[in-house]
């Protein structure tokens, strides 16, 4: 299990993570809530130069926050199969279909498939062309693959997000703003054990204080810009 430490150069003190206790960080005033999350948004999101570190603690090794971590503004604009998410996938499955088990099935299909073309060209009164070395990943997308949807609800659709991000795109953090007003105290609770068992640290941004889980350790800004922690 891994630690985490989040450094601003205006903040006194150093946001701890881990992903077996959520950290929630209220920010009540509102000039210093858009400040810190426009800051983060830029080194996570558009990947340029910011204030915020990310660093191991165990190892004190600063990390991308646009490698290593998610920020997530609108909870419900996530999507499962994002350009992101699916060029991983196709990665993967690539490695998978091109490893030693199902490597000649796949050579065998690529052959069979492009042989195929060439008997649709004798019947048709086309001269056509096709790509000589056809890849399975342009067989993949053609074919529509994508992960799966399971739930229909907003929490399952959440969870199984940050299973992806944990799994898939191997994030190490994932920072929500304001997310506990979509969710009661219970359904929280889910949400910080399935980051438990995935791995993964959550950093909840909220801007004034509500019924949280115990488990959540606590960092403050208050209207005046006084840090409590």
């Amino acid at each position: 299990m891994f630690s985490l430490k989040l450094v601003h150069k205006d903040l006194e003190h150093q946001i701890n993570l881990s992903p077996g206790k959520g950290c929630l960080w209220i920010i009540e005033s509102p000039e210093y809530f858009m400040e810190y999350i426009q800051d983060l948004y830029k080194a996570i999101i558009a990947e340029e130069e910011s204030s915020f570190v990310l660093s191991l603690k165990e190892k004190e090794k600063e990390l991308s926050l646009f490698k290593s971590a998610e920020i997530i503004t609108d909870p419900f604009s996530i999507d499962l199969n994002d350009r992101r998410i699916q060029k991983k996938l196709y990665s993967e499955l690539e490695k998978i279909a091109c490893g030693e088990i199902l490597y000649t099935q796949t050579q065998d299909i690529l052959s069979s498939l492009q042989e195929y073309f060439f008997q649709i060209e004798e019947e048709s009164e086309y001269c056509l062309e096709t790509d000589l070395n056809i890849d399975i990943v342009s067989v993949m997308k053609a074919s529509g693959i994508r992960l799966a949807v399971f739930g229909d609800t907003f929490l399952e659709k959440l969870i199984q997000y940050i299973k992806i991000m944990a799994g898939l795109l191997e994030k190490k953090l994932i920072i929500f703003i304001n997310l506990c007003s979509y969710l009661n105290k219970s359904q929280l609770s889910q949400v910080l054990e399935t980051a438990e068992y995935n791995e993964i640290a959550l950093l909840l941004i909220e801007n004034h204080q509500k019924d949280f889980p115990d488990s959540l350790s606590c960092y403050i800004i208050d209207k005046d810009g006084c840090e409590i922690y």
